[in-house]
């Protein structure tokens, strides 16, 4: 394992521990709900820390989070501070 939030987020929800504030912001995990739909996804190996690594790299994290979420059954929609769809958004006025 590697310093990356998704393999701290791994290990947490595999042991029962509680999540990093980074992994926390990364993920979208802003509740209950969403933490457990994570921990099934993961216990159950449908979801790998190297998918949710690739998944927050993308352009809309959260998109690519919640497919794969979805994929593994559990019906969360996820946002994260990095989903900006809007470029100019980040321009200096």
């Amino acid at each position: 394992m590697t310093n990356r939030t998704a393999d701290s987020l791994c290990k947490a929800v595999t042991m029962d521990m509680p999540v990093t504030p980074g992994a926390r912001v990364d993920f979208g995990i802003n509740n209950e709900a969403i933490y457990a739909a994570y921990q099934r996804a993961i216990r159950t190996g449908k979801v790998t820390a190297d998918q949710l690594h690739n998944a927050i790299l993308s352009e809309i994290p959260g998109q690519e989070l919640t497919h794969l979420l979805r994929e593994a059954g559990e019906s969360m929609e996820i946002s994260t501070p990095y989903d900006l769809t809007d470029i100019s958004a980040l321009s200096l006025k």
